[in-house]
């Protein structure tokens, strides 16, 4: 397996050990809130994951007609990047979030 995918499967942990953390600090305090964001989460990872693991798979995919051609298993790259981005997505932004609120 490759070292992106193993990474890839550490974060996955690390947002879920997240999810704990909130709710042990009491800001996911009903049933509903902890199921709501779970599943979401885990939509989010899976989906995640699959650009990741399978991009070069997904490049050839891409594109119609003239960028066909353009698009060639090689920019799997690409398409690994967007997963990646997306994965991390939700870290970088709540990253944000904390560092506007204690600058402020």
């Amino acid at each position: 397996m490759a070292k992106s995918k193993w990474l890839s499967l550490v974060v996955g942990a690390l947002y879920f050990v997240g999810l704990g953390v909130l709710h042990f600090q009491g800001r996911l305090r009903t049933t509903e809130d902890i199921t709501t964001v779970f599943v979401v989460l885990l939509i989010w990872i899976l989906v995640s994951l699959g650009i990741i693991w399978f991009a070069d798979e997904i490049a050839p995919c891409l594109g119609t007609g003239r960028w066909r051609d353009f698009l060639e298993a090689d920019w799997g790259i690409f398409v690994r990047i967007v997963g990646w981005l997306m994965f991390l997505l939700p870290a970088i932004l709540i990253s944000l979030k904390k560092l506007r609120i204690t600058g402020s």
